[in-house]
């Protein structure tokens, strides 16, 4: 087992890099959605503004739902990175990647539940929720009949 020898003079730059890139990671996500309400904040109609706030709300929250995954990662590669462990680098990274991977499909595919159960929570206005927002007519595909088609559209304007 190899101990690295540190002083104070390579520790604290060494943790204030850490420390940069760790806060800046953190505030992406935030002002992400900062952005997006700086460039709709233009547009005439509020309602799109307050679907993108709703939607960044519901980023974030997913996000730092997620964050386990994040920190259980850093934490189990720091432990293998201190034992200089390969092997267990890899494994922790492919066992961690997996997991995120599964949970990314699982989020794919219950996008409609968990948008019907966030719009219950936030209870946000019949005007800022997706019936205006596009989702209803993404429902349209190449094998929806036309009347069906139309339809779907007329119920969605």
């Amino acid at each position: 087992m190899k101990l690295a020898r540190l002083n104070s003079d390579s520790l604290l730059p060494r943790f204030y890099r850490l420390a940069v890139i760790n806060t800046l990671s953190n505030i992406m996500i935030p002002l992400s959605g900062l952005v997006s309400v700086a460039f709709l904040g233009h547009l005439t109609e509020i309602r799109h503004l307050a679907g993108v706030a709703v939607a960044t709300v519901l980023f974030t929250y997913l996000y730092r739902l997620l964050h386990f995954l994040r920190m259980g990662t850093t934490g189990a590669t720091a432990q293998a990175v201190g034992k200089d462990d390969r092997e267990a680098m890899l494994l922790v990274g492919l066992r961690n990647g997996l997991i995120g991977l599964v949970l990314g499909i699982l989020i794919v595919i219950l996008q409609y539940p968990i948008e019907k159960i966030w719009f219950l929570i936030l209870d946000a206005p019949d005007e800022v929720k997706c019936k205006h927002s596009g989702v209803e007519i993404d429902k349209v595909t190449p094998l929806t009949s036309k009347a069906e088609s139309e339809t779907i559209r007329e119920n969605a304007a």
